[in-house]
Protein backbone atom coordinates (compact mmCIF):
# COMPACT_ATOMS: atom_id res chain seq x y z
CA UNK A 1 0.00 0.00 0.00
CA UNK A 2 2.90 2.35 0.76
CA UNK A 3 4.30 1.82 -2.74
CA UNK A 4 0.88 2.54 -4.26
CA UNK A 5 0.57 5.77 -2.28
CA UNK A 6 4.06 6.82 -3.34
CA UNK A 7 3.28 6.26 -7.03
CA UNK A 8 0.00 8.19 -6.76
CA UNK A 9 1.78 11.03 -4.98
CA UNK A 10 4.41 11.12 -7.71
CA UNK A 11 1.78 11.24 -10.45
CA UNK A 12 -0.70 13.70 -8.99
CA UNK A 13 1.58 15.95 -6.95
CA UNK A 14 5.18 15.96 -8.08
CA UNK A 15 4.59 15.66 -11.83
CA UNK A 16 1.78 18.26 -11.99
CA UNK A 17 -0.55 15.74 -13.62
CA UNK A 18 -3.54 17.34 -11.89
CA UNK A 19 -2.89 20.53 -13.85
CA UNK A 20 -3.04 18.54 -17.09
CA UNK A 21 -6.35 17.00 -16.02
CA UNK A 22 -7.81 20.42 -15.16
CA UNK A 23 -6.69 21.77 -18.53
CA UNK A 24 -8.27 18.73 -20.22
CA UNK A 25 -11.63 19.40 -18.51
CA UNK A 26 -11.52 23.09 -19.47
CA UNK A 27 -10.64 22.29 -23.09
CA UNK A 28 -13.40 19.67 -23.39
CA UNK A 29 -15.96 22.02 -21.88
CA UNK A 30 -14.98 24.93 -24.12
CA UNK A 31 -14.89 22.71 -27.21
CA UNK A 32 -18.40 21.39 -26.55
CA UNK A 33 -19.71 24.87 -25.76
CA UNK A 34 -18.15 26.27 -28.95
CA UNK A 35 -19.63 23.48 -31.07
CA UNK A 36 -23.10 24.13 -29.66
CA UNK A 37 -22.81 27.89 -30.21
CA UNK A 38 -21.77 27.34 -33.83
CA UNK A 39 -24.76 25.08 -34.42
CA UNK A 40 -27.22 27.73 -33.18
CA UNK A 41 -28.49 29.88 -36.07
CA UNK A 42 -31.08 31.85 -34.10
CA UNK A 43 -30.56 35.03 -32.10
CA UNK A 44 -31.37 35.22 -28.38
CA UNK A 45 -35.11 36.03 -28.43
CA UNK A 46 -35.82 33.72 -31.37
CA UNK A 47 -33.90 30.91 -29.69
CA UNK A 48 -35.96 31.28 -26.54
CA UNK A 49 -39.18 31.11 -28.55
CA UNK A 50 -37.94 28.02 -30.38
CA UNK A 51 -36.88 26.26 -27.17
CA UNK A 52 -40.14 27.17 -25.42
CA UNK A 53 -42.24 25.50 -28.09
CA UNK A 54 -40.03 22.49 -28.78
CA UNK A 55 -39.61 21.71 -25.07
CA UNK A 56 -43.36 22.01 -24.56
CA UNK A 57 -44.26 19.64 -27.40
CA UNK A 58 -41.19 17.36 -27.38
CA UNK A 59 -41.67 13.61 -27.56
CA UNK A 60 -44.03 11.49 -29.59
CA UNK A 61 -46.40 13.54 -31.75
CA UNK A 62 -49.83 12.51 -30.50
CA UNK A 63 -53.11 13.55 -32.09
CA UNK A 64 -53.61 16.06 -29.28
CA UNK A 65 -50.18 17.62 -29.81
CA UNK A 66 -50.67 17.65 -33.56
CA UNK A 67 -53.96 19.53 -33.22
CA UNK A 68 -52.40 22.13 -30.90
CA UNK A 69 -49.37 22.66 -33.14
CA UNK A 70 -51.50 22.95 -36.27
CA UNK A 71 -53.64 25.53 -34.47
CA UNK A 72 -50.49 27.52 -33.56
CA UNK A 73 -49.28 27.37 -37.16
CA UNK A 74 -52.64 28.70 -38.34
CA UNK A 75 -52.49 31.51 -35.78
CA UNK A 76 -49.04 32.60 -36.86
CA UNK A 77 -50.02 32.35 -40.53
CA UNK A 78 -53.08 34.52 -39.94
CA UNK A 79 -50.89 37.12 -38.23
CA UNK A 80 -48.50 37.05 -41.18
CA UNK A 81 -51.40 37.49 -43.58
CA UNK A 82 -52.75 40.36 -41.48
CA UNK A 83 -49.37 42.13 -41.53
CA UNK A 84 -49.21 41.75 -45.31
CA UNK A 85 -52.69 43.24 -45.66
CA UNK A 86 -51.74 46.16 -43.38
CA UNK A 87 -48.68 46.86 -45.51
CA UNK A 88 -50.77 46.81 -48.66
CA UNK A 89 -53.41 49.12 -47.17
CA UNK A 90 -50.76 51.52 -45.93
CA UNK A 91 -49.06 51.56 -49.32
CA UNK A 92 -52.39 52.41 -50.96
CA UNK A 93 -53.17 55.05 -48.30
CA UNK A 94 -56.21 53.05 -47.18
CA UNK A 95 -55.09 53.41 -43.55
CA UNK A 96 -53.59 56.29 -41.60
CA UNK A 97 -50.05 56.19 -40.27
CA UNK A 98 -51.34 56.32 -36.70
CA UNK A 99 -53.62 53.30 -37.18
CA UNK A 100 -50.91 51.43 -39.07
CA UNK A 101 -48.32 51.95 -36.31
CA UNK A 102 -50.82 51.03 -33.60
CA UNK A 103 -51.81 47.75 -35.26
CA UNK A 104 -48.23 46.84 -36.18
CA UNK A 105 -47.18 47.43 -32.57
CA UNK A 106 -50.01 45.17 -31.45
CA UNK A 107 -48.72 42.39 -33.72
CA UNK A 108 -45.03 43.01 -32.95
CA UNK A 109 -44.98 40.26 -30.31
CA UNK A 110 -45.80 37.73 -33.02
CA UNK A 111 -43.31 39.17 -35.50
CA UNK A 112 -40.47 39.08 -32.96
CA UNK A 113 -41.22 35.40 -32.34
CA UNK A 114 -41.71 34.54 -36.01
CA UNK A 115 -38.16 33.34 -36.73
CA UNK A 116 -38.06 31.12 -33.65
CA UNK A 117 -41.50 29.72 -34.39
CA UNK A 118 -40.50 29.03 -38.01
CA UNK A 119 -37.55 26.99 -36.74
CA UNK A 120 -39.93 25.05 -34.48
CA UNK A 121 -42.31 24.49 -37.39
CA UNK A 122 -39.48 23.11 -39.53
CA UNK A 123 -38.48 20.71 -36.76
CA UNK A 124 -42.12 19.65 -36.39
CA UNK A 125 -42.57 19.04 -40.13
CA UNK A 126 -39.31 17.05 -40.27
CA UNK A 127 -40.36 14.87 -37.35
CA UNK A 128 -43.80 14.37 -38.88
CA UNK A 129 -42.47 13.42 -42.32
CA UNK A 130 -39.91 10.95 -40.92
CA UNK A 131 -42.30 9.51 -38.30
CA UNK A 132 -39.90 10.48 -35.50
CA UNK A 133 -40.52 12.06 -32.11
CA UNK A 134 -40.15 15.84 -31.92
CA UNK A 135 -36.72 16.47 -30.39
CA UNK A 136 -34.39 19.42 -29.99
CA UNK A 137 -31.33 17.85 -31.60
CA UNK A 138 -29.00 20.87 -31.35
CA UNK A 139 -26.94 19.88 -28.30
CA UNK A 140 -27.28 16.11 -28.72
CA UNK A 141 -25.76 16.27 -32.21
CA UNK A 142 -22.72 18.06 -30.78
CA UNK A 143 -22.12 15.22 -28.30
CA UNK A 144 -21.63 12.71 -31.11
CA UNK A 145 -18.38 13.56 -32.87
CA UNK A 146 -18.54 10.94 -35.60
CA UNK A 147 -15.19 9.60 -36.77
CA UNK A 148 -13.05 12.06 -34.85
CA UNK A 149 -10.75 11.02 -32.01
CA UNK A 150 -10.34 13.32 -29.03
CA UNK A 151 -6.75 14.54 -29.38
CA UNK A 152 -6.79 16.25 -25.96
CA UNK A 153 -7.66 12.98 -24.21
CA UNK A 154 -5.04 11.09 -26.22
CA UNK A 155 -2.29 13.53 -25.22
CA UNK A 156 -3.21 13.45 -21.52
CA UNK A 157 -3.30 9.64 -21.48
CA UNK A 158 0.14 9.51 -23.09
CA UNK A 159 1.34 12.04 -20.51
CA UNK A 160 -0.06 9.75 -17.80
CA UNK A 161 2.09 6.83 -18.94
CA UNK A 162 5.18 8.94 -19.53
CA UNK A 163 4.90 10.62 -16.11
CA UNK A 164 4.30 7.41 -14.19
CA UNK A 165 6.42 4.83 -16.00
CA UNK A 166 8.60 6.08 -18.85
CA UNK A 167 10.12 9.05 -17.00
CA UNK A 168 11.52 6.77 -14.29
CA UNK A 169 13.03 4.46 -16.91
CA UNK A 170 14.41 7.40 -18.86
CA UNK A 171 16.13 9.05 -15.90
CA UNK A 172 17.25 5.86 -14.16
CA UNK A 173 15.19 6.58 -11.05
CA UNK A 174 14.02 2.96 -11.02
CA UNK A 175 17.58 1.85 -10.24
CA UNK A 176 17.39 3.84 -7.01
CA UNK A 177 13.94 2.45 -6.22
CA UNK A 178 15.15 -1.14 -6.45
CA UNK A 179 17.95 -0.46 -4.01
CA UNK A 180 15.42 0.38 -1.27
CA UNK A 181 13.32 -1.96 0.84
CA UNK A 182 10.04 -0.81 -0.63
CA UNK A 183 11.51 -0.90 -4.12
CA UNK A 184 11.79 -4.67 -3.88
CA UNK A 185 8.03 -4.92 -3.96
CA UNK A 186 6.10 -5.33 -7.20
CA UNK A 187 6.15 -1.65 -8.17
CA UNK A 188 5.37 -2.25 -11.83
CA UNK A 189 2.18 -4.08 -11.01
CA UNK A 190 1.09 -1.05 -8.97
CA UNK A 191 1.91 1.24 -11.88
CA UNK A 192 -0.07 -0.94 -14.28
CA UNK A 193 -3.05 -0.84 -11.90
CA UNK A 194 -2.85 2.97 -11.63
CA UNK A 195 -2.63 3.40 -15.40
CA UNK A 196 -5.68 1.21 -16.10
CA UNK A 197 -7.90 2.80 -13.45
CA UNK A 198 -6.79 6.39 -14.12
CA UNK A 199 -7.15 6.14 -17.91
CA UNK A 200 -10.63 4.65 -17.56
CA UNK A 201 -11.76 7.36 -15.14
CA UNK A 202 -10.23 10.14 -17.27
CA UNK A 203 -12.12 8.91 -20.35
CA UNK A 204 -15.37 8.79 -18.41
CA UNK A 205 -14.63 12.26 -17.03
CA UNK A 206 -14.30 13.64 -20.57
CA UNK A 207 -17.69 12.22 -21.59
CA UNK A 208 -19.25 13.53 -18.38
CA UNK A 209 -17.75 17.01 -18.96
CA UNK A 210 -19.21 17.15 -22.46
CA UNK A 211 -22.62 16.01 -21.25
CA UNK A 212 -22.76 18.49 -18.35
CA UNK A 213 -21.57 21.35 -20.57
CA UNK A 214 -24.35 20.65 -23.06
CA UNK A 215 -26.88 20.22 -20.25
CA UNK A 216 -25.99 23.39 -18.36
CA UNK A 217 -25.30 25.75 -21.27
CA UNK A 218 -28.03 24.74 -23.70
CA UNK A 219 -30.22 22.06 -22.16
CA UNK A 220 -30.90 18.44 -22.99
CA UNK A 221 -34.18 16.56 -22.97
CA UNK A 222 -35.86 13.54 -24.59
CA UNK A 223 -33.36 11.05 -23.16
CA UNK A 224 -35.49 8.18 -24.48
CA UNK A 225 -35.73 9.53 -28.05
CA UNK A 226 -34.59 6.86 -30.55
CA UNK A 227 -31.16 7.46 -32.05
CA UNK A 228 -32.62 7.70 -35.57
CA UNK A 229 -33.68 11.29 -34.67
CA UNK A 230 -30.07 12.48 -34.68
CA UNK A 231 -27.71 13.33 -37.52
CA UNK A 232 -24.98 10.84 -36.65
CA UNK A 233 -27.45 7.96 -36.86
CA UNK A 234 -29.64 9.03 -39.77
CA UNK A 235 -31.62 6.14 -41.31
CA UNK A 236 -30.96 3.91 -38.29
CA UNK A 237 -33.82 1.58 -37.45
CA UNK A 238 -32.84 1.30 -33.78
CA UNK A 239 -35.39 2.25 -31.11
CA UNK A 240 -32.72 2.50 -28.41
CA UNK A 241 -32.84 5.77 -26.48
CA UNK A 242 -30.16 8.34 -27.17
CA UNK A 243 -29.06 8.49 -23.52
CA UNK A 244 -28.41 4.74 -23.45
CA UNK A 245 -26.40 5.03 -26.65
CA UNK A 246 -24.38 7.92 -25.20
CA UNK A 247 -23.55 5.85 -22.09
CA UNK A 248 -22.49 2.84 -24.16
CA UNK A 249 -20.34 5.02 -26.44
CA UNK A 250 -18.74 6.60 -23.36
CA UNK A 251 -17.86 3.14 -22.02
CA UNK A 252 -16.44 2.09 -25.40
CA UNK A 253 -14.26 5.19 -25.48
CA UNK A 254 -13.18 4.52 -21.90
CA UNK A 255 -12.11 1.01 -22.95
CA UNK A 256 -10.26 2.63 -25.86
CA UNK A 257 -8.54 4.98 -23.42
CA UNK A 258 -7.36 2.04 -21.31
CA UNK A 259 -6.10 0.25 -24.41
CA UNK A 260 -4.29 3.39 -25.55
CA UNK A 261 -2.52 3.59 -22.18
CA UNK A 262 -1.51 -0.07 -22.41
CA UNK A 263 -0.13 0.50 -25.91
CA UNK A 264 1.82 3.49 -24.58
CA UNK A 265 3.21 1.34 -21.77
CA UNK A 266 4.19 -1.38 -24.22
CA UNK A 267 5.97 1.13 -26.47
CA UNK A 268 7.58 2.71 -23.42
CA UNK A 269 8.87 -0.68 -22.26
CA UNK A 270 10.60 -1.18 -25.59
CA UNK A 271 11.97 2.33 -26.15
CA UNK A 272 12.47 3.78 -22.65
CA UNK A 273 12.11 7.19 -24.32
CA UNK A 274 9.26 9.69 -23.92
CA UNK A 275 9.47 10.96 -27.51
CA UNK A 276 9.35 7.48 -29.05
CA UNK A 277 6.55 6.49 -26.70
CA UNK A 278 4.43 9.48 -27.69
CA UNK A 279 5.17 9.03 -31.42
CA UNK A 280 4.47 5.28 -31.45
CA UNK A 281 1.23 5.65 -29.49
CA UNK A 282 -0.09 8.47 -31.69
CA UNK A 283 0.66 6.38 -34.78
CA UNK A 284 -1.34 3.46 -33.36
CA UNK A 285 -4.26 5.83 -32.80
CA UNK A 286 -4.35 7.84 -36.01
CA UNK A 287 -2.78 5.67 -38.73
CA UNK A 288 -5.66 3.14 -38.96
CA UNK A 289 -8.09 5.98 -39.63
CA UNK A 290 -5.99 7.14 -42.59
CA UNK A 291 -5.21 3.67 -43.92
CA UNK A 292 -8.84 2.49 -43.77
CA UNK A 293 -10.40 5.92 -44.33
CA UNK A 294 -13.15 4.69 -46.68
CA UNK A 295 -13.61 1.27 -45.10
CA UNK A 296 -15.49 0.05 -42.07
CA UNK A 297 -12.34 -1.91 -41.17
CA UNK A 298 -11.16 1.14 -39.24
CA UNK A 299 -13.78 0.21 -36.62
CA UNK A 300 -12.48 -3.35 -36.36
CA UNK A 301 -8.71 -2.89 -36.20
CA UNK A 302 -7.53 -4.26 -32.82
CA UNK A 303 -6.01 -0.93 -31.81
CA UNK A 304 -7.29 1.86 -29.52
CA UNK A 305 -8.40 3.92 -32.55
CA UNK A 306 -11.39 1.61 -33.10
CA UNK A 307 -12.81 1.96 -29.62
CA UNK A 308 -12.06 5.68 -29.45
CA UNK A 309 -14.45 6.14 -32.40
CA UNK A 310 -17.29 4.54 -30.46
CA UNK A 311 -20.09 6.19 -32.47
CA UNK A 312 -19.17 4.06 -35.49
CA UNK A 313 -20.58 0.89 -33.94
CA UNK A 314 -24.06 2.42 -34.00
CA UNK A 315 -23.98 3.75 -37.54
CA UNK A 316 -26.36 1.79 -39.75
CA UNK A 317 -23.90 1.66 -42.63
CA UNK A 318 -21.41 -0.09 -40.32
CA UNK A 319 -23.61 -2.55 -38.41
CA UNK A 320 -26.32 -3.29 -40.95
CA UNK A 321 -27.55 -3.46 -44.49
CA UNK A 322 -29.64 -0.98 -46.44
CA UNK A 323 -33.15 -1.96 -47.47
CA UNK A 324 -34.54 0.60 -49.93
CA UNK A 325 -38.16 1.08 -50.89
CA UNK A 326 -38.86 4.27 -52.78
CA UNK A 327 -37.45 7.06 -50.65
CA UNK A 328 -37.54 5.08 -47.40
CA UNK A 329 -34.37 3.49 -46.06
CA UNK A 330 -34.02 0.87 -43.37
CA UNK A 331 -30.88 -0.78 -42.01
CA UNK A 332 -31.17 -4.26 -40.55
CA UNK A 333 -28.73 -6.52 -38.71
CA UNK A 334 -27.72 -9.88 -40.16
CA UNK A 335 -25.77 -12.92 -39.00
CA UNK A 336 -22.57 -11.72 -40.71
CA UNK A 337 -22.57 -8.54 -38.64
CA UNK A 338 -23.02 -10.48 -35.39
CA UNK A 339 -20.11 -12.74 -36.38
CA UNK A 340 -17.84 -9.76 -37.21
CA UNK A 341 -18.66 -8.05 -33.92
CA UNK A 342 -18.01 -11.29 -32.04
CA UNK A 343 -14.63 -11.81 -33.69
CA UNK A 344 -13.69 -8.20 -33.07
CA UNK A 345 -14.62 -8.43 -29.39
CA UNK A 346 -12.51 -11.58 -29.05
CA UNK A 347 -9.51 -9.99 -30.78
CA UNK A 348 -9.79 -6.86 -28.64
CA UNK A 349 -9.85 -8.93 -25.45
CA UNK A 350 -6.88 -10.96 -26.66
CA UNK A 351 -4.90 -7.82 -27.47
CA UNK A 352 -5.83 -6.32 -24.09
CA UNK A 353 -4.63 -9.43 -22.28
CA UNK A 354 -1.48 -9.60 -24.41
CA UNK A 355 -0.58 -5.98 -23.73
CA UNK A 356 -1.10 -6.40 -19.99
CA UNK A 357 0.98 -9.60 -19.83
CA UNK A 358 3.71 -8.20 -22.10
CA UNK A 359 3.97 -4.94 -20.17
CA UNK A 360 4.06 -6.67 -16.80
CA UNK A 361 6.61 -9.34 -17.81
CA UNK A 362 8.86 -6.86 -19.61
CA UNK A 363 8.94 -4.49 -16.68
CA UNK A 364 9.32 -7.32 -14.17
CA UNK A 365 12.35 -8.64 -16.06
CA UNK A 366 13.85 -5.17 -16.16
CA UNK A 367 13.33 -4.97 -12.40
CA UNK A 368 15.22 -8.20 -11.80
CA UNK A 369 18.28 -7.11 -13.85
Amino acid sequence: MQVLKAELHKLFIKRFFVIAVVVLIIVEGLTTFSAIRKSIVLDGPSLQVYKTYINKYSGEITDEKKAEIESLISSYQSVFDEIEKLNEDYAKDNISTEDYNRQIEKLSGYTDAMEGFNAFERAYNTALSTDNPLVDVTAWNCLFTGDSIDISLVLVLILLVISLVVHDEETGINVLKFSTKNGKKDIYFKQLFIVIITSFLLSILVSLTKFLTAKLTYGLNCYDAPVRCFEAFTFSSSETGVMKIFIVISLLKAAGGVMLSLVAMAVGCLTRTSLYTAFGTICSVYLPGYIFMESKLKYFVPLPSSLLMGEGYFKPEIIGETVASGENYLFVMNSKVYFELGVFAFVILAVFAGLVVFTYIKLARRKSI
